[in-house]
């Protein structure tokens, strides 16, 4: 049996789940009411959106997206539809330039588009899943409270650099 990436890649159905409104525990005042947080893999794009609604409810979106040429340009116009103030994602290697270059490809500027070491993006106790980093980087994303790595005009103004 053939074991190479592009044939595993095509027998794994990608996941995606419905739009679920919630009302968080804890109310925190948020630096950005939408974000988007990426949780990149070689293979594998985990997304995840969150928007603040007005009744200090939170609506999140999570799907997967393949990094090939024409899932990458599927990733970019799904995240230019929610209309992010913010996309967070982890550094992780080079495997971020593709996806940040489909971003600047549909728009997007160094404005919005923010990368963070994933040491800095420490997980939180529990059972650690692409789901709940990709989750946990859009809150972080949208508290604002984070060190860059990339030097952007977000950095200057909005976080720490490192």
């Amino acid at each position: 049996m053939n074991k190479s990436p592009l044939n595993l890649l095509t027998k794994k159905p990608l996941r995606a789940l419905a739009a679920e409104v919630s009302t968080p525990e804890i109310t925190v005042q948020a630096t950005h009411t939408s974000a988007i947080g990426i949780d990149v893999h070689l293979n594998l794009l985990v997304c995840t959106a969150q928007v603040q609604l007005d009744n200090h409810q939170e609506l999140t979106e999570s799907l997967d997206f393949y990094t090939n040429r024409d899932d990458l340009d599927k990733f970019a116009a799904w995240c230019k539809s929610k209309n992010p103030q913010i996309i967070l994602m982890e550094s992780t290697g080079s495997l971020w330039y593709s996806v940040y270059e489909a971003l600047e490809d549909v728009g997007f500027t160094d404005k919005k588009l923010v990368l963070i070491n994933a040491r800095d993006a420490k997980a939180t106790c529990g059972r650690k899943t692409d789901r709940k980093d990709a989750l946990r980087l859009a809150r972080l994303a949208r508290s604002g409270n984070f060190i860059c790595t990339r030097k952007s005009s977000l950095c200057h103004t909005g976080c720490q650099a490192s």
